[in-house]
């Protein structure tokens, strides 16, 4: 992960996998599965949790881990609060990919959620 010198945002891309803090102290993993929008991200989030520290590298990201698939608004990526600790091929069928079914129609009727939607139901 680096960050853009003229907005100090961090930079990330489909694949990316990242960390999501839980009120319990452990993270959750996420991977970025595709630009939906300019502002928004096609995210999977998982069952699996591990220590916030964890230092960069591969993790096991398969659909029978999966909790929730979510267009999410991208501010907690691009400022770092979901710490981005590898990059891997996303393998998540696309037929489970969020307002997949709205890519067509230039994603009118697609619902967006802001990303402090997807911490609460991780915390859940």
């Amino acid at each position: 992960m680096t960050r853009s010198k003229e907005t100090n945002k961090r930079e990330w891309k489909p694949g990316s996998v990242f960390l999501v803090t839980q009120r319990d102290g452990l993270c959750s993993l996420g991977q970025v599965i595709d630009m939906m929008m300019s502002n928004v991200a096609s995210c999977a989030f998982f069952d699996t949790r591990v220590a916030c520290n964890v230092a960069n590298g591969t993790f096991e990201l398969r659909s029978k881990h999966l909790i929730a698939v979510l267009a999410v608004s991208r501010e907690q990526l691009d400022y770092g609060k979901w710490r981005v600790v590898g990059q891997q091929e996303v393998t998540l069928v696309k037929e489970l990919w969020p307002n997949e079914e709205y890519r067509a129609e230039q994603w009118v009727g697609a619902k967006v959620h802001d990303a402090s939607i997807a911490e609460e139901l991780l915390n859940a």
